[in-house]
């Protein structure tokens, strides 16, 4: 059973109905428990500023009225009961119980929510045994998730330095879904595999959902999933090594939506042809295709530059500008969307 409004227990003390921060005494579990009459829950932003709206309304005088601070953390809330008016039929504690907030209170109130969370995200970068520390809580926070970012400042004393080096500040959410707590990690930085269609994309996000759940994660939307099972700074350390080969798949989607467009190309395809029986090109201002049977023939640097940057043709081991054709290089026998990619990267 969890807190109503993710703030109070409703317990009963010594027969009166009594907000309470953590589950003391009698707790309500029911609405048929409440009795007769209507209740509010009335937040603030501070526990003098409940006292005083109590005060308020007891000053007034009406015996219909009945007003109770709130105990054990809870004490910037009051709940109001009114026996002067009919019960609402309703199924729910939160339904009967409906929350008002006042000025000051939103703040508090996800304080409240979120207590543990921002805890554990304090403890985090506080921990000496930690590479990164977290840098800022969202103010887009709210009941159902907890946006904030985190900062990887002392990353090169890690030993996952490669994993990490391109991270720097990474974006994350813990969210509430069916009683569990996850850790998002925002996907913004993968621009290829988000932007790219769905039926083209599939196969890296196929990747990408295996390599989280080898870190007991799973890819949704554009988000990957974690449990946290109460231990944030653990979690957010073990997850590191994940980054590099994550990466590693969107530089493989960019990599291969170049090579598919320069790989339509005509002229891209003649030098394909002319380069696959192991024929070279030679760079420099005046580069040259030099078949393996035949004679040599002008590239452009445009075409030379287009194939180089969609690793198509790669450097010559042992040469500073004479350039082959890349391994799994083929002339065009189909359509060039169905280019057989490189084996999927596994994680080692």
């Amino acid at each position: 059973m969890r807190p109503i409004h993710d703030l109070v227990w409703v317990t009963k003390i010594d027969g009166q109905l009594t907000p309470a921060g953590t589950p003391v005494g009698e707790v309500v579990s029911d609405v048929s428990e409440l009795g007769e009459g209507t209740y509010e829950l009335h937040w603030f932003g501070s526990a003098s500023e409940a006292s005083a709206f109590r005060a308020g309304i007891l000053s007034v005088g009406i015996n219909s009225i009945d007003v109770t601070s709130g105990i054990e953390n809870a004490q910037q809330s009051v709940l109001v009961h009114r026996r002067d008016r009919d019960a609402a039929q309703t199924q729910t504690l939160e339904d009967a119980i409906p929350l008002v907030e006042h000025a000051n209170a939103r703040n508090r109130r996800l304080n409240v929510i979120w207590a543990s969370e921002i805890e554990m995200l304090r403890g985090a970068s506080k921990n000496p045994d930690s590479s990164f520390t977290a840098a800022q809580i969202s103010r887009d926070a709210d009941e159902e998730r907890l946006p904030f970012v985190f900062k990887y400042d002392r990353w090169e004393k890690h030993p996952d330095f490669q994993e990490i080096k391109n991270a720097g500040v990474k974006s994350f959410e813990i969210v509430r879904r069916d009683g569990q707590r996850l850790l998002l990690w925002k996907l913004g930085e993968l621009e290829a595999v988000r932007t790219m269609g769905r039926s083209r994309s599939r196969r890296y996000r196929e990747q990408i959902d295996e390599i989280a759940k080898q870190f007991n994660g799973r890819l949704v939307g554009d988000d990957i999933a974690f449990p946290i099972n109460n231990d944030l700074h653990g979690l957010l350390t073990r997850i590191i090594p994940a980054y590099g080969p994550v990466y590693h798949v969107d530089y493989t989607a960019k990599r291969d939506e170049r090579r598919r467009k320069v790989y339509e190309s005509p002229q891209a395809q003649q030098v394909i042809t002319l380069l696959a029986s192991g024929g070279t090109i030679e760079g420099g201002p005046k580069a040259s295709i030099n078949p393996d049977n035949g004679k040599p023939s002008k590239i452009t640097q445009k075409l030379l530059s287009e194939l180089v940057s969609a690793e198509i043709v790669v450097l010559l081991e042992g040469k500073r500008s004479t350039y082959r054709l890349a391994d799994g290089i083929r002339p065009l026998e189909a359509d060039p969307y169905e280019v057989a990619p490189e084996p999927a990267f596994t994680l080692k």
